[in-house]
């Protein structure tokens, strides 16, 4: 009997598991599942991934990990979508789940949350994604998916955290939100993927983001001057790509930034000597060898003296 034929199966026990193979297509088609419990990792590493999921119930096990319990919540779904249970969050983390993303978890219109984080999956993110329109987390890093990232995702208003980080995604990075006019979203990493193109503050509405990471990726062009409307900008991390130019004064301005990592790229000139860009605890240059400034102990005068000579001798 396999998983799917369970049709009147209310609760699903996962834990003390390495569950591997691919996820089952028809998990979405348990119509009276109310709970899906699973368990994995330290309890270090639990309390860390789950830190903002408030519904999640703790409990500690024997083998010294924690258990987990989604609350699932039954609905009706369309006739022409087939029958499926409306999950309010699923996390199926770090397991050894490969193969790719089911479709059919468009199906889940009430999910909230969705976690796939540290498995090896691959393929694409499905379309049906876009389906899912009260998703506020999504966390598909540390996989082996590829493509492009799904421009209906642009739709799901509700996406407040975008996790996808430690994949093969692609495309141009200035295309990849450029409808997301709507979003409310706080949190975007997109690091360690294959996003390319010019950088551009013009991913949408951007204003209510706290952090962004977009490091090790083949990003190139220069800075834009203007941040836009990315007032509430915490963390900011473009490290490890191609990006060139000078830093943009007004990037150094922002009221709320944290952090803020332009490394091992190929800026030049002189740092702005204005907030975060003078506080070596919250700012790294480090690996662009034509910046000049105090803070760095080089004279931009000299050097730039240096560099006529070098380039006309």
């Amino acid at each position: 009997m396999e998983l799917g034929d369970c049709v009147s199966l209310t609760t699903l026990d996962l834990g003390n598991n390495q569950l591997n193979g691919s996820i089952p297509d028809k998990l979405v088609e348990l119509s009276e599942l109310r709970e899906l419990c699973s368990s994995c990792g330290s309890i270090a590493q639990q309390q860390h991934a789950f830190r903002e999921h408030s519904e999640i119930t703790f409990a500690l096990d024997k083998s010294n990990n924690f258990g987990f319990v989604w609350k699932l919540v039954s609905s009706s779904i369309p006739a022409e979508r087939g029958d499926a249970v409306t999950l309010q969050g699923l996390y199926l983390g770090h397991n050894q789940l490969s193969g790719t993303i089911p479709g059919s978890f468009g199906k889940l219109t009430g999910l909230v949350k969705l976690n796939l984080i540290g498995n090896v999956l691959f393929g694409s993110i499905p379309i049906s994604f876009g389906n899912m329109k009260e998703l506020t987390h999504l966390d598909l890093s540390y996989n082996v998916l590829s493509g492009e990232f799904p421009s209906i995702m642009s739709g799901v208003q509700s996406l407040v955290g975008l996790y996808v980080q430690n994949n093969r995604l692609s495309g141009q990075v200035g295309e990849l939100f450029s409808n997301s006019m709507t979003w409310r979203i706080e949190t975007m990493s997109l690091s360690h993927n294959c996003f390319d193109g010019n950088f551009s503050w013009s991913l949408g509405n951007l204003s209510y983001l706290t952090n962004l990471d977009l490091h090790q990726n083949q990003l190139t062009g220069e800075i834009p001057s203007d941040p836009g409307n990315l007032m509430q900008l915490e963390y900011f991390d473009v490290s490890d790509n191609h990006l060139s130019g000078k830093i943009p004064e007004k990037l150094c301005s922002l009221v709320n930034s944290n952090y803020l990592d332009l490394s091992q790229n190929r800026l030049e000139g002189p740092i702005p000597r204005t907030s975060i860009c003078q506080n070596l605890s919250r700012v790294r240059f480090v690996g662009n060898i034509n910046l000049c400034g105090q803070m760095l102990g080089t004279n931009c005068e000299v050097k730039s003296i240096s560099r006529y000579a070098l380039f006309n001798a």
